[in-house]
Parts: structure tokens; sequence; C-alpha cells
């Protein structure tokens, strides 16, 4: 299974996740992976955090865990389109706030459940390193995408996602792969 991460800040879009607060504010826009790359807007914000995926931090900041295919973002999601782990800091308020996180990413880990069987498929580290603070301007939000490498297989998950945060906030978001 290949994986393929990319992190996101303000419609900016790199292959790989930032190594520093510098480095994350200076993404680069020119990939092949655009297409499965998008910031959300204040509109799919809202509409996600209605879906229960996530947590809001006293800051206002919302901590999301998020399940995508190749159509977009789901909770009934179809088999034959490749799978993707998303991990976002939305920032709905009218002001720029700073994420906190103690490694140099947003996300420490992803696990997954699988609700049929109580199978807990270990986190997948992703961050390490040093503490990082990255600006999260009004309205917009950072994200973390992980690819399956393929389609999902079918059955009922939740996937939760560890945040770097000093809590290690755990938003989940419960899932069905349509076989």
């Amino acid at each position: 299974m290949r994986l393929l991460t990319w992190f996101s800040l303000s419609g900016l879009v790199a292959c790989s996740q930032p190594k520093s607060q510098d480095s994350a504010r200076a993404v680069d826009s020119n990939t092949d992976l655009d297409t499965h790359c998008a910031t959300l807007t204040d509109a799919d914000a809202q509409v996600w955090t209605d879906g229960g995926g996530c947590v809001e931090l006293p800051s206002g900041l919302m901590l999301c865990a998020e399940v995508r295919t190749d159509s977009g973002a789901c909770t009934e999601c179809p088999s034959n389109e490749d799978g993707y782990y998303a991990a976002l800091v939305v920032n709905s308020t009218e002001r720029d706030l700073v994420f906190h996180s103690a490694r140099d990413c947003i996300l420490h880990s992803f696990t997954t459940i699988d609700r049929d069987s109580g199978v807990v498929s270990p986190g997948l580290i992703i961050g390490w390193g040093t503490a990082t603070e990255l600006d999260v301007p009004a309205g917009q939000s950072l994200e973390y995408v992980t690819a399956w490498g393929g389609p999902m297989p079918a059955g009922n998950f939740t996937l939760r996602a560890t945040f770097g945060d000093g809590n290690k906030t755990e938003p989940e978001v419960d899932f069905e792969v349509q076989g």
C-alpha cells in the first residue's frame, strides 16, 4: 500500500508535511496532488462541524477528523474509489489564531477502528520533532491528508485523529464503506 501525505495552508499545497513553522508558511503550490487537496471554505467548515467529526478548543479553533474519497468528504463512502484520511485545524472565527503543536506537524496519529469486528488498527504516527506554532488565518484551515493507496474495504469504521496539541485532542468520525 502506498501512502501519500500532504499539508495544506491557505490553499497552497506541498507533497509532505512541513518540518518547521517556517516551512509551513513557505509551502510550495506546484504539485500534481492539487486535485486531492482542497482547503475548507467557511461553508464547508460549517457543514463538516455540524457532522460531529470535530472538537472545539477554548481558543475557537476546531480540530476535525474527516474521511474522503475521490468524490469528496463522506460518512457513507463508495468502495470503488481511493480513500483518504484528513485531519483539519479550522479557524471559523473572524480573527487570526495560532495552533500550538507539541510536534512538528498538526497531527500525532490516525487510528482506524473496525466497528464490525472490534479490531483496532494502531495509529500511524505522523509528527515527530520539536514543538511548532502554526498561524491559522481567520476563516481558513490547515489540513494533513494521508492516502490509503487504493479503494477502502467494505465495512463500518471509526476514524480517530490524535492531534499534536498538548491535550492530544481526539475527534472521531464514524463512516461506512459500502460494498
